[in-house]
C-alpha cells in the first residue's frame, strides 16, 4: 500500500509540476519564441532526439532492398522504442558509459549551434506569431489533459486566456472605459462638467491679469529708477 501511495503523490507532483509549466509557457510565449537563447536551446533539443532518426536512415540504407519495407513500418515504432529506452536508462548509460555520452551529446549539440546559427533566429512576423499560437495550443492541451478534474482544468484554461488577452490589451480596455466614462459623465452631471470649466476658464483669466498688473509695475519701476533723476 505504502507503494501505491508513492506513485500516486508522484503522479500528482509531476501533474503539477507539468500544469504550472504550461501556465508559464502560456503566458510568456511571445517572450519565448522571440528569446534567442530558447531558439538555440530548443534546436540543440531537437538535434539531439533527431540524431535517432539520422541513424536509423543510415542504418535504412546499409540494409538489403528487400528488408526496407518492413523497416520502413516498424521504423517510427523502433525509434520510439529508442527514446524509452535511453529515457528509462539515462543514468545507468552515462554513469558506465560517461566519455561516450559526453563525446555523442558535444558532437550534437555543436552541430545543432551550428546549424541554427547558420539559419538564424526568424525575424518574419507572421512565423512567430504562429508559432507563438502553437506554443499556447500546446500549453492549453497540457493543462487540459494534465488534470484529472475537468473544472480545475476549464477554470486554469479561462484564468490563463483572460489573463493573456488583458496583458496584451490592458492600455487599450483603460482608454477605452476612461473615454467612455468621461462620456457617461457629462451626460449625467453635464452642469457640474460646464460650472467647473467655467471656473477653470475664470481662475486662468485672473492669473493672467495678475501677471500682467506684475509685469506693468515692473516696467515702472525700471523706468523711473534709470531714466527720472
Amino acid at each position: 500500500m505504502s507503494w501505491e501511495k508513492e506513485i500516486k503523490a508522484y503522479l500528482l507532483n509531476f501533474q503539477v509540476l507539468v500544469s504550472i509549466s504550461a501556465i508559464f509557457i502560456f503566458l510568456y510565449a511571445r517572450k519565448l519564441v522571440r528569446s534567442v537563447a530558447v531558439f538555440y536551446l530548443t534546436g540543440i533539443l531537437i538535434g539531439i532526439f533527431a540524431s535517432f532518426l539520422i541513424f536509423g536512415h543510415l542504418f535504412q540504407k546499409l540494409i538489403p532492398k528487400f528488408a526496407r519495407l518492413p523497416f520502413l513500418f516498424g521504423g517510427w515504432p523502433l525509434s520510439a522504442y529508442i527514446y524509452y529506452l535511453t529515457w528509462r536508462n539515462f543514468s545507468i548509460i552515462f554513469l558506465e558509459y560517461r566519455f561516450y555520452a559526453i563525446l555523442y551529446l558535444g558532437i550534437f549539440t555543436i552541430i545543432s549551434l551550428a546549424v541554427c546559427y547558420r539559419m538564424g533566429p526568424p525575424e518574419d512576423e507572421r512565423s512567430l506569431n504562429l508559432m507563438e499560437w502553437s506554443l499556447q495550443i500546446i500549453a492549453l492541451a497540457l493543462i487540459y489533459f494534465f488534470n484529472q478534474i475537468q473544472e480545475v482544468a476549464y477554470a486554469l484554461i479561462f484564468f490563463v486566456t483572460f489573463i493573456s488577452i488583458w496583458r496584451r490589451n490592458a492600455s487599450k480596455i483603460w482608454q477605452f472605459s476612461r473615454r467612455n466614462w468621461n462620456r457617461l459623465r457629462i451626460r449625467i452631471w453635464p452642469t457640474a462638467t460646464k460650472t467647473s470649466l467655467r471656473r477653470g476658464i475664470f481662475g486662468r483669466g485672473i492669473l493672467a491679469l495678475y501677471e500682467i498688473r506684475l509685469e506693468i509695475v515692473f516696467f515702472i519701476t525700471f523706468f523711473i529708477t534709470f531714466f527720472l533723476p
